[in-house]
């Protein structure tokens, strides 16, 4: 697994893409978008348009281990870290964006200027919809608030990176920190 150090975190390179917990159990996939309307236990699916593997919270949470062994589901604590390092959610995503792939007017895409390398790869809604394939990247934190867990994402043509919640049926990406 590539890496790379931000600060005195060291972060993936890429979001993650496994098919079985560190335990070695399937995590369910789940393609159809009613059953995943439905789901209250740990899913992924996989998303047809750019192949971004999506995980719901429940797998996030789930004590089989989503990241491999000397990784964990970086909290919001830590996501928060990484974006001080940019110099705060005002132009945090402009620094953490890939200068390619990311769609729509506006500036900027990204510089990707320390190799965290956010790619737009949309996310799933909690009714099953896979939607802004092109303009957003959402992420998990590990770190729950309610009946819902914090996020972060970012849109094309904007420097901001924001922070917030999404219901546990939500479909994010997941990038991972070392342990």
């Amino acid at each position: 697994m590539k890496t790379i150090q931000i600060g005195s975190q060291v972060w993936t390179r890429k979001n993650l893409r496994v098919f079985k917990f560190r335990n070695g159990d399937p995590i369910p996939i789940i393609q159809d978008s009613d059953e995943w309307a439905l789901s209250q236990e740990a899913a992924m699916c996989i998303n047809p348009y750019n192949g971004e593997c999506y995980y719901n919270w429940h797998a996030v949470a789930d004590k089989r281990g989503l990241a491999p062994k000397g990784f964990h589901v970086p909290s919001d604590m830590e996501w928060y870290t990484l974006i001080k390092v940019y110099d705060g959610f005002d132009v945090a995503a402009k620094l953490l964006k890939s200068p390619k792939k990311w769609d729509g007017a506006g500036v900027p895409k990204g510089f990707n200027v320390k190799g965290f390398d956010a790619i737009p790869s949309g996310y799933r809604t909690h009714n099953g919809d896979i939607i802004t394939r092109e303009y957003s990247g959402f992420w998990w934190t590990s770190t729950p608030c309610g009946s819902e867990a914090f996020c972060y994402y970012m849109f094309s043509g904007v420097s901001i990176a924001h922070r917030d919640s999404g219901t546990f049926r939500n479909g994010f990406s997941v990038r991972l920190i070392k342990d």
